[in-house]
């Protein structure tokens, strides 16, 4: 089963097109509502989404591990994390199931294949981030876009995943990390 994790927070103004684009791609859609005050989760759960709500604001990454822990326990063989803010399209999808069925064990999207539109500061902390990631490995990532929140995750890469949540931020540092 292919599942779509959506973490959100006052997404009322995107959230529909972002469900709309994932509904050729995946089983189903969970999106994680971080206390959003806006009609985020009426939204969704109007779009026949599950809806897992924070009762308090709890930062992206947590939203994100819990996500990835219901997909664990509900046997998830597919995950999918996409932004409810539609910087990223359901499109990518097919062709990331394509690098996991090569043997992936994860697979990150590059929002930097068109520079754009893209905002200078954007530009800046995302490179300055690949350049601490560099340094902690030792070696550079293969993804260039090492915080974009499109990812996908077969079923053997969450645990792994999960016990490296355990070690960072609720937060955005998470995508750095896993």
């Amino acid at each position: 089963m292919r599942v779509a994790i959506v973490p959100a927070r006052n997404e009322g103004r995107h959230i529909l097109g972002v469900l709309a684009s994932l509904k050729h791609f995946v089983d189903l859609t969970l999106v994680v509502d971080d206390a959003s005050e806006d009609e985020t989760d009426e939204i969704a759960v109007g779009s026949g989404c599950v809806v897992i709500r924070n009762e308090s604001h709890a930062g992206y990454g947590a939203s994100i591990r819990k996500g990835l822990e219901w997909c664990w326990k509900n046997g998830v063989s597919v995950v999918v994390t996409i932004d409810g803010d539609g910087q990223h399209k359901g499109e990518w999808i097919e062709k990331g199931i394509l690098l996991l069925e090569d043997g992936a064990d994860v697979v990150l999207a590059n929002r930097f294949s068109s520079l754009e539109g893209i905002p200078q500061t954007k530009l800046l902390s995302n490179n300055f981030a690949w350049y601490c990631v560099k340094k902690i490995l030792r070696a550079p990532p293969a993804c260039r876009d090492v915080s974009c929140g499109f990812r996908i995750y077969g079923r053997r890469s969450l645990v792994p995943t999960l016990e490296t949540l355990d070690k960072v931020t609720s937060g955005y540092a998470f995508t750095q990390a896993t």
